[in-house]
């Protein structure tokens, strides 16, 4: 069951870095075009955000993240119609409008593009773009 796990865990990583490589414009690009919806992550940002995004076998990934004030983050995710969830935590820091969340061997980036939704950005810190690229935006939740 936990062998289940991790390779699930595996193939999403993978697809999500091998989807995400493939996209042209960096997330500052992004930001000097929407400069105007964007807001600045203060130091006191806490927020929970989520989404369905997408699966390479399944559905979609039920995926929560929390930005918490003590720079905690927390990242769940739910495989659909599948008795299958992961949970990690990390360390956030805000500089503008991105996020980086450290993690003991890798980083995630998310772009905060508005006061409702941030966009999961690649490994190379730029935006998804293509026909998925509303897949990989998250929704602010009370």
């Amino acid at each position: 069951m936990i062998v289940n796990k991790i390779f699930s865990l595996f193939l999403f990583v993978s697809f999500f870095q091998t989807s995400c490589n493939t996209h042209q414009q960096t997330a500052s690009e992004n930001s000097s075009k929407n400069s105007g919806q964007q807001e600045a992550a203060p130091k006191s940002f806490s927020r929970k955000y989520s989404g369905i995004t997408p699966c390479a076998d399944c559905p979609g990934i039920e995926t929560t993240v929390v930005f918490s004030r003590n720079s905690v983050f927390i990242e769940t995710l739910h495989y659909l119609e599948r008795n299958v969830s992961f949970s990690d935590t990390g360390k956030w820091s805000a500089s503008n409008k991105m996020i980086t969340v450290t993690f003991p061997e890798s980083k995630r980036f998310f772009l905060i593009k508005s006061d409702s939704t941030i966009a999961m950005l690649d490994a190379d810190q730029k935006e998804i773009e293509g026909g998925l690229a509303e897949k990989y935006i998250l929704k602010r939740k009370e």
